[in-house]
């Protein structure tokens, strides 16, 4: 027989582990993605940087595009890797 300790690394975790990492992937993803959206009401960040330059008046659509360009491309590289990696766990 073996201890509670060992079921547990040899038999339970290894089991779960893919689940566990996916959902910390998946909730990574979507953190990225509401900090541009918090930022954007008012608790800074990426968000508030965009909504600065957005902002009627200041001409900085340059300076908008360009942080727009960005996150895009951030969320989606974050998702394609982890969409990748989840793929190997399972």
């Amino acid at each position: 027989g073996a201890t509670w300790t060992q079921r547990m690394v040899l038999g339970v975790i290894p089991q779960v582990a893919p689940n566990y990492l996916s959902y910390a992937l998946l909730r990574f993803e979507i953190n990225i993605r509401a900090s541009a959206i918090l930022g954007v009401v008012g608790a800074g960040g990426i968000g508030y940087e965009l909504k600065n330059a957005m902002s009627w008046g200041q001409g900085k659509y340059d300076e908008a595009a360009a942080i727009f360009i960005l996150l895009f491309a951030t969320i989606m590289l974050i998702d394609q890797l982890s969409s990748r990696y989840r793929d190997r766990l399972t």
